[in-house]
């Protein structure tokens, strides 16, 4: 194809358009800036062929927590306080354990998060002829014909592809093209279904997700047809340590048995019976309906002579372990015609020499951050984007954008970052203050810049954007107020209900969305509930609307023995009379918000007053109750 035919690339720096998008930049739900700043278009080969990369970089404002918090639990991105740059990823929450029915999945996509759900059975696809199934031979390459089925129907499958199983239901395994598939005979008809594990989006999404395990890779087909690649292409380097395709996979360290399943997960620093396994598949390809793709690269630094990837990307757990990977940056884009953009990065500020000395990072288990190995995998970003440069297939530059950081040039040293917080440089933030477009000459003209609210003496959302000066040289100036929201208060002032005595003495338990206050008044021998539960105003709930007691007389209860165990669904409560040990067992009410319901117990009692829910004679010895995720 000649350079006149191949879509030019589009660049938005100079674009006086963007200054009419202001307007809805402001999110009226929250009262923050939400802004998205594109940077550059590379088109594809046709208008609607899902290959075009529109790379843009997105910005909020709702970052007081993260101003006033230390690096070392809320550090700022490669682009500073507030930007982000949106990737598409696949992640793993392990459930803190290594089985896979512990295991969940989410997946984003520009910034937009969904769970994953796996799907009882796999998609059916096809029937075919039942005959054929007798040409199927265990370890031997799918057989023409049926590979003919699948070409037919626009289903790719190499020649190379071999069947595994030797009766029904057979597998596909098709170790070129890294897919699966499944042949099952019924009856008269083979079927065929996707192979691997299906899932689907949790906010309603019709896609089609599917999990290959044995080549680590997730097939995405949206609505449109497009299908898209996520990790994939595992191999291993001289020294044994995973690697995947454009590094789109992150590693992490478990242990395993003699067999080499999964036994463990957690911190250690042996390095007997380690094992890498992929914590966060990345988006590696995406493809149009004729197979042409773009791909995406991350982490393309060189490896040490350890065989490491530098850049911090990677840690050894433990002396000589296999590592993990510490942090994922995306480092190249490649457009269908073969334009490449590449991502350059540069280390943060981090100086121990004095207190106030910048330190953008922080390693919870080390008083000096590097990656010498220990025995935790602790995750952070020590690099920011300083550039990005945009080359032909020839290695000739097209154009490059520098990003800048110096929201305080006069402060030598500390050029990049400011600090809302105080004076210690552990609170200290990056911020991007601008960016600009350069021509292969590196001649440029004027870009955005951004101003951020730094002035203490102003308190209100210190370090937001306050203010963007466009390239034209107009400017859009942005004020924060704080509105106080009386409905939304949570502060909230309890008194003992009646008829306890206003001098009762309360205890207060938490709960991840709600409180548990008991009221106690061993004169009177009496025990009140109260569960106040928070979604955007306090409910309060009793066993009893007409009675909030739970004892009343009875042998009243012993202060020193009330328990309250506050769990995600859950609330049991424990105490001593003179006679017994009582539990008062609740749950959340599935079918009404902030309410709760005793649960049943086939000869229990109620859980309202005088009336636990269970009960153990202190004759019989000391009772401890210990509570589940559920039980």
């Amino acid at each position: 194809m000649s350079d006149s035919s191949i879509p030019s690339i589009r660049t938005f720096q100079m674009d006086a358009s963007t200054v009419g998008v202001l307007k809805s930049s402001v999110n009226l739900f929250r009262g923050d800036v939400n802004l998205t700043q594109a940077l550059f278009s590379m088109p594809g080969r046709t208008g609607n062929d899902g290959l075009q990369i529109d790379l843009s970089i997105q910005y909020e404002s709702n970052i007081h927590q993260q101003a006033m918090t230390w690096n070392r639990d809320r550090p700022t991105g490669v682009l500073g306080m507030g930007w982000q740059l949106p990737v598409s990823a696949i992640t793993l929450d392990t459930g803190g354990a290594p089985t896979p029915g512990a295991a969940t999945y989410s997946i984003n996509m520009a910034g937009v998060s969904s769970q994953l759900v796996r799907e009882p059975a796999n998609p059916s696809l096809f029937g075919m002829d039942g005959a054929l199934a007798g040409l199927l031979v265990d370890g031997q390459p799918v057989p023409t014909a049926v590979r003919s089925e699948f070409v037919q129907r626009g289903l790719p499958l190499s020649a190379s592809a071999k069947i595994a199983g030797s009766a029904s239901p057979w597998r596909i395994d098709d170790d070129a093209l890294q897919q699966q598939f499944v042949l099952q005979l019924n009856q008269q008809t083979l079927n065929a279904s996707d192979g691997g594990e299906s899932y689907q989006l949790v906010n309603y999404k019709f896609w089609k997700v599917l999990y290959y395990s044995r080549y680590e890779r997730w097939a995405v087909t949206n609505e449109t047809g497009q299908a898209m690649s996520f990790g994939g292409g595992v191999a291993q380097t001289a020294q044994g340590y995973n690697l995947s395709a454009g590094n789109s996979i992150e590693w992490a360290v478990q242990w395993v048995d003699d067999n080499g399943l999964a036994l463990w997960l957690g911190n250690s620093a042996v390095t007997g019976k380690q094992q890498q396994y992929a914590s966060a598949w990345h988006l590696q390809r995406a493809y149009s309906r004729f197979g042409e793709f773009v791909s995406y690269g991350y982490n393309g630094f060189d490896r040490d002579g350890s065989g490491l990837l530098t850049h911090g990307a990677e840690q050894q757990v433990g002396a000589g372990g296999k590592p993990y990977t510490k942090a994922c940056y995306l480092t190249s884009i490649n457009d269908v015609f073969g334009r490449t953009a590449t991502f350059t990065y540069q280390p943060k500020l981090w100086s121990n020499a004095t207190s106030e000395s910048p330190r953008e990072y922080a390693d919870p288990h080390k008083a000096v951050p590097d990656i010498t190995p220990n025995g935790f995998q602790d995750r952070y970003e020590t690099q920011f984007l300083s550039g990005i440069a945009v080359t032909h297939t020839d290695g000739s530059t097209l154009f490059s954008l520098a990003f800048v950081y110096d929201p305080s040039p006069s402060n030598p040293g500390a050029q990049a970052v400011a600090n809302v917080a105080g004076t210690s440089g552990d609170t200290c933030k990056r911020l991007l203050t601008g960016f600009a477009l350069f021509n292969p000459a590196e001649e440029n003209l004027p870009g955005y810049r951004y101003d951020y609210n730094l002035d203490i003496s102003e308190p209100t959302n210190l370090g937001a954007l306050r203010r963007i000066v466009y390239p034209t040289g107009g400017s859009a100036t942005y004020t924060y107020d704080q509105v106080e929201l009386p409905i939304c208060e949570r502060a909230l002032t309890l008194s003992a209900p009646a008829p306890m005595p206003q001098q009762s003495m309360p205890r207060v338990w938490f709960g991840p969305d709600y409180v548990v206050a008991l009221w106690n008044n061993s004169a009177t021998q009496q025990l009140s509930l109260q569960i106040l539960t928070w979604n955007g105003q306090w409910n309060s709930w009793q066993a009893d609307p007409s009675n909030p007691l739970l004892v009343d007389g009875n042998g009243g209860t012993d202060l020193s023995t009330v328990s309250v165990l506050a769990a995600e669904d859950f609330v049991a409560i424990t105490y001593n009379t003179s006679s017994n040990t009582n539990l008062h067992l609740f749950r959340k009410d599935p079918a009404r918000r902030a309410q709760w319901e005793a649960a049943v117990i086939a000869g229990g009692g109620s859980g309202g007053c005088n009336s636990p829910t269970w009960h153990w004679p202190i004759a019989n010895g000391r009772v401890s109750v210990l509570a589940g995720q559920n039980f």
